[in-house]
């Protein structure tokens, strides 16, 4: 029987006639373990592999009728193959044993597996709908607590806070809004001076003698309070034993001298049971988001809801820059569900 053989061009200018595009590159690694087992070349010339055409359109059927069951959920199909498929998956052989008289049997999806795979899929559907009501239950729950739940709020801005200094100074706006002790207290600080009320000012890149060795600094955010303490905060998007943070031993000499009552924090994004803050306390903005949201439902005012307003749109933006958060593709999004969990107070 005469076969018709293809090269990668060949293979490739069929899969696109298929909907399925792929360039003679992506193919040439599919032949390295592709997806979905694509065959192994039948022959190997010195300008490209050849494949079997029959062999190639058998495989297409098969991954086109699996990737028209659910395509918006690919990626989680081939996973689902590779647990179910790898004990039926035949043995790969190295290229240059391949024999054309007897080609390596390429993979069928097999009914059974197909059959396995839509029931897994069903099984994600239903999780995916008790994900769903879970998350409408605690969006509920944050609602009560808070008048508006942040993660539902319009974030216009949030597209321009690509650095630390954007997040600076989108959490030196919030600092504007809450009373000492409301900030204090979602920091877990212990003020110096007990005293209340917002901010007097609050100052970005505020300059100071020392910071690295024989340079000066500026501290990221500083708000004075009306009885005269300061919060210094160095403000991390990192872990912080990716973060520098050594600087910190100069801002503390400075502020020491400065002769003031002051309070210092380091954000960070993770960090080791050992980290240190070089003189200033170590906050992750997990725990200082969710403190915020908690002494915003606590200082709930009706009288000026355009500042409980503001501050909740200004938590929902860092939430979502820092914490990646976001309600829109859910389960996608799980540490969103265990971060709503830990507000609402519902089981972990």
């Amino acid at each position: 029987m005469d076969h018709q053989y293809w090269s990668l061009r060949d293979v490739a200018a069929y899969l696109q006639t298929q909907r399925l595009a792929s360039s003679p590159s992506t193919i040439s690694r599919w032949g390295k373990g592709g997806p979905w087992s694509f065959p192994l070349p039948d022959q190997s010339t010195a300008a490209s592999p050849l494949w079997r055409a029959e062999r190639v359109k058998e495989w297409a059927r098969a991954y086109a009728r699996v990737k028209h069951l659910s395509g918006y959920q690919l990626t989680h199909l081939l996973k689902t193959y590779a647990a179910l498929g790898a004990t039926c998956r035949p043995q790969r052989m190295p290229l240059e044993t391949v024999e054309v008289a007897e080609p390596p049997r390429p993979f069928i999806m097999t009914e059974s597996i197909f059959e396995g795979m839509r029931n897994l899929v069903a099984a994600y559907r239903v999780l995916e709908e008790t994900w769903s009501e879970e998350f409408d239950f605690l969006v509920k729950q944050s609602n009560q607590k808070l008048g508006c739940e942040p993660l539902l709020l319009p974030a216009l801005a949030v597209c321009a806070i690509e650095n630390e200094n954007a997040v600076s100074d989108v959490l030196a706006e919030l600092l504007k809004l809450l009373p000492k002790v409301a900030v204090f207290e979602a920091l877990e600080l212990t003020m110096n001076l007990v005293g209340d009320g917002c901010p007097q000012w609050v100052e970005r890149e505020w300059p100071v003698a020392m910071g690295h060795p024989d340079k000066s600094g500026r501290l990221d955010i500083t708000a004075v309070y009306p009885d005269e303490e300061r919060l210094v905060f160095e403000v991390k998007l990192g872990h912080a034993d990716q973060s520098d943070l050594a600087k910190n031993e100069g801002y503390t000499r400075s502020l020491n001298n400065s002769g003031a009552k002051y309070c210092a924090v380091a954000l960070v994004y993770g960090r080791s049971p050992n980290a240190c803050g070089h003189g200033f306390a170590l906050r992750d903005w997990r725990a200082v988001l969710l403190g915020f949201r908690r002494v915003i439902a606590r200082c709930r005012d009706p009288s000026v809801p355009h500042r409980h307003l503001a501050a909740l749109i200004l938590v929902g933006m860092l939430e979502r820059r820092v914490l990646h958060l976001n309600l829109e593709r859910r389960l996608a999004h799980l540490d969103t569900l265990r971060y709503l969990r830990y507000f609402t107070g519902a089981p972990v």
